[in-house]
């Protein structure tokens, strides 16, 4: 039998992550890559904010100059793709998500001169990609979400097709700067990012690995600490290749430049506009017009999640095949219900503690009206955990 780490579980319930080089197995750790050493000065500006961040895609295309650079049509990802078109390099623009992202980014790379390459985000997976979608889930001991493998998988196949071996990302600007927290203390720090869809018992003993996890550290620390740490990947041996994203805002300079700016500098909207505006204002005068599901009552949200899904039915219909694109993880599993459904009923589970949430997750999936994407997203990776370690102790006991 699987032995289940239960702090391990508790955090990734709760947080969608586990803290330091736990899993959810026991005695099974997966040290993380170091996370940048960051250095506060005594004062920073956006002009060095926005050097650091050249000098970081400039040493990222020196790592791997067989590349790509994702770009959404958001600020971030405007700043990147014209800093990488100033410094020359020959590098194709990726937009992954939606066609309405799509627009902006060409309009961009039009701006730009860079070569663009939209490929829509497929929600859709079959028996054999779902069993990818277990394997990784298990090999990286519970770590991640299914949601986020899958995704991470869909986007190796468009680097693979591509022909590059990575990509460029700006992604995680709010995480990773604490934008979120409106208190900047522990306590706004947990209720901020902990889930309300678990029961105390996991919220109580997540909250004790937490405070264990970061006792005596500041609220910048803690964020560098826990969320910039999650962005970092597990050093382990994958059967299935998954991305590994070169994030330039977890370069260490760009890091020491930003948290040296006063904090009501330091938000992301704030001088992300300013050096567009300052840097690019060509790219600056680009309308956004990206498509995203509101956070509504779960309820609502499942209905607009309900009406996108058989609106692209019926697109598929009339011959148009494109995703409209939306990002939420209540969308996946729409797309994919019957067959997670499936999948769901068949694993044999332990009898413990996560019997009643599993149920939850049944009733969910077999009510047709799908809400609570965060809860089914970690429940299903507890599913997938033990579903390939009780297939993998199995296969070990018939080879003894």
């Amino acid at each position: 039998m699987i032995e289940l780490d239960w702090e391990g579980i508790a955090e990734f319930l709760v947080f969608g992550s586990i803290l330091g080089d736990k899993t959810m197995i026991k005695r099974r750790s997966l040290p993380r890559y170091p996370i940048p050493e960051v250095t506060l000065r005594p004062s920073s500006s956006l002009d060095e904010v926005y050097y650091a961040l050249r000098r970081a895609v400039e040493n990222a295309f020196k790592k791997e100059p067989n590349c790509a650079i994702t770009l959404s049509g958001g600020q971030d990802s405007r700043i990147a793709a014209g800093i990488v078109a100033e410094l020359g390099f020959d590098i194709p623009a990726l937009t992954y998500y939606s066609a309405f992202e799509a627009k902006v980014a060409a309009k961009v790379c039009a701006k730009l001169s860079l070569k663009h390459y939209f490929v829509p985000r497929s929600y859709d997976i079959s028996d054999a990609f779902l069993e990818k979608v277990i394997k990784v889930t298990g090999e990286l001991g519970g770590t991640k979400g299914v949601v986020n493998i899958a995704s991470n998988l869909r986007l190796q196949q468009a680097l693979d097709k591509l022909g590059v071996k990575t990509n460029i990302t700006t992604t995680a600007f709010n995480e990773v700067l604490g934008t979120d927290l409106r208190e900047r203390n522990f306590e706004a720090y947990f209720n901020t990012f902990a889930s309300r869809s678990f029961p105390e018992w996991y919220r109580v003993r997540a909250y004790r690995s937490l405070c264990e996890y970061c006792s005596h550290m500041s609220i910048d620390e803690i964020i560098l600490k826990v969320t910039v740490q999650e962005l970092r990947r597990r050093q382990v041996k994958l059967s299935y290749k998954i991305p590994d994203s070169i994030h330039i805002i977890l370069d260490a300079d760009v890091l020491s430049a930003i948290y040296s700016l006063p904090y009501h500098e330091r938000q992301p909207t704030v001088f992300q506009r300013r050096i567009l505006k300052n840097y690019f204002p060509e790219l600056y005068k680009i309308p956004s017009t990206t498509y995203y599901v509101p956070h509504f009552p779960s309820q609502i949200n499942a209905w607009i999640v309900r009406a996108l899904a058989r609106f692209e039915k019926f697109q598929r219909r009339r011959g148009r095949d494109k995703p409209i694109g939306t990002f939420s993880s209540e969308y996946f599993f729409e797309r994919n219900r019957r067959l997670l459904l499936e999948k769901l009923k068949k694993v044999p589970l332990p009898q413990n503690r996560l019997q009643p949430l599993v149920h939850k997750a049944i009733r969910i999936l077999d009510s047709e009206r799908v809400y609570e994407g965060d809860f089914l997203n970690r429940i299903l990776t507890y599913v997938f955990l033990v579903d390939y370690c009780t297939r993998a102790a199995r296969i070990s006991k018939e080879r003894s």
